[in-house]
């Protein structure tokens, strides 16, 4: 799915993500360009937050640095306006 402008991401307390970017599928960013951990409760997409990425990914984590495990629920809901 697209995520478009206007899509809320929400962190659960105690998660954070790190919205992982790429210019192209084929190739990777550089450190430079990868954005920062989030661990505000409510990211809205806009055109900043999209940046020059084409693509966007997720890895989440707890805020507490213990490992996820499958028994955790993961903290991160994506509600996308259409």
């Amino acid at each position: 799915y697209d995520l478009t402008l206007g899509t809320v991401i929400r962190n659960t307390a105690g998660y954070g993500n790190r919205p992982e970017g790429w210019l192209d599928l084929g190739v990777k960013n550089s450190s430079a360009d990868r954005p920062g951990n989030v661990t505000a409760e409510t990211t809205v997409v806009d055109e900043a937050w999209w940046g020059e990425f084409l693509f966007r990914a997720f890895n989440i984590y707890k805020t507490d640095s213990s490992n996820v495990t499958e028994a955790d629920v993961i903290g991160l809901r994506i509600y996308v306006k259409i």
